[in-house]
């Protein structure tokens, strides 16, 4: 019962602050309807290839802090903006944070960025680790900004529309629980989801809800580079 009820609390407070989220401009109801949209091609291609420059450079630094997942495909560096200073300035940080604090309903003043490579290895499960919820409950704001260009086969972006609702979780709660976070593959095709997949030129920016189903694809060729950047 207490994952229901926890469920039916989120719910309550996520339709007390629709208001907030109407004020959002058109063109971004894609992230109050389906939970993740794309805004094209948002960041000037050569500023991309000089951050992914940059990103190369730092995790080939024995000095810098890398996480690798254990296929040794997907390589993160947290605080991102640590090491490159101008990356919020690029990313329009104060734009971000204006839109996210509308579609959470409340102020979000806090930011990270990871920024990471995800290179084609056997077994790679993709960026993420396959499919999943940064939380089972909290509605997430988070944008994800490619530094490459990212083919159906260069590991893009899958989310699965509505899923960040309640009504969508509770429709699939008999092969996903409420509170599940990491999802299998065979959970994932039991429950019949369909998922939608964000490609585009370096500079794409998407925002999400990562309340919501979601995975980087697990990559087939080449590398993707990317910043996401989390918002409390």
């Amino acid at each position: 019962m207490l994952p229901l009820t926890k469920e039916m609390v989120v719910a309550t407070d996520y339709w007390w602050n629709k208001k907030k989220r109407s004020q959002i401009a058109e063109e971004l109801n894609g992230l109050v309807k389906h939970g993740c949209v794309s805004l094209g091609q948002k960041i000037d291609p050569q500023i991309a290839e000089q951050l992914r420059d940059s990103l190369d450079k730092h995790l080939s630094n024995s000095d810098v802090n890398v996480w690798r997942d254990q296929t040794a495909s997907d390589e993160r560096i947290f605080g991102f903006e640590d090491l490159e200073t101008c990356v919020g300035e690029v990313c329009s940080i104060g734009e971000l944070l204006e839109i996210g604090s509308k579609y959470v309903g409340r102020r979000l003043k806090s930011w990270f960025m990871m920024a990471n490579r995800v290179r084609h290895m056997a077994g790679n499960l993709g960026s993420g680790g396959g499919w999943h919820r940064d939380s089972a409950f909290t509605h997430q704001f988070k944008s994800i900004c490619y530094l490459s260009d990212v083919t159906l086969d260069n590991g893009p972006f899958e989310y699965v529309s509505y899923s960040h609702l309640t009504k969508d979780k509770l429709s699939i709660r008999g092969t996903i629980r409420l509170d599940q976070s990491r999802i299998s593959d065979e959970d994932f095709q039991r429950s019949r989801l369909k998922s939608s997949t964000f490609t585009g030129p370096a500079g794409t920016l998407l925002l999400a809800d990562t309340r919501g189903i979601h995975r980087g694809c697990p990559i087939k060729t080449g590398a993707r580079y990317a910043i996401t950047t989390y918002f409390f």
